[in-house]
């Protein structure tokens, strides 16, 4: 099942899900995945609007083990398109759309 639907039926696996916080307007799955390299296995990712700021300037990204997600946050601090990203865990709150 892809990601979107996951989250718009709420049955998301949170052990395995990240989020991705101020992510360039232009970056794509291409870039995501370039910044976890060939270390993860990225089963999907899907872009998400702020709700707060009403900028389309996250990104959650599923991983295929919780060790993975675990591990992905070291990766907080990089650039992507020369924007400094935050890597963290999904938020439990989350209820998709």
């Amino acid at each position: 099942m892809a990601l979107s639907s996951l989250l718009e039926t709420r049955d998301v696996p949170k052990t395995v899900l990240s989020r991705i916080v101020n992510l360039h307007y232009e970056a794509d799955s291409d870039n995501v995945h370039d910044l976890f390299g060939d270390d993860y296995t990225i089963i999907d990712f899907i872009r998400a609007v702020n709700k707060k700021s009403k900028k389309n300037i996250i990104g959650y990204v599923l991983f295929s083990t919780e060790q993975e997600r675990i591990n992905a946050q070291i990766l907080s601090g990089r650039h992507i398109l020369d924007r400094k990203v935050t890597v963290v865990p999904a938020q439990t709150g989350f209820h998709g759309k």
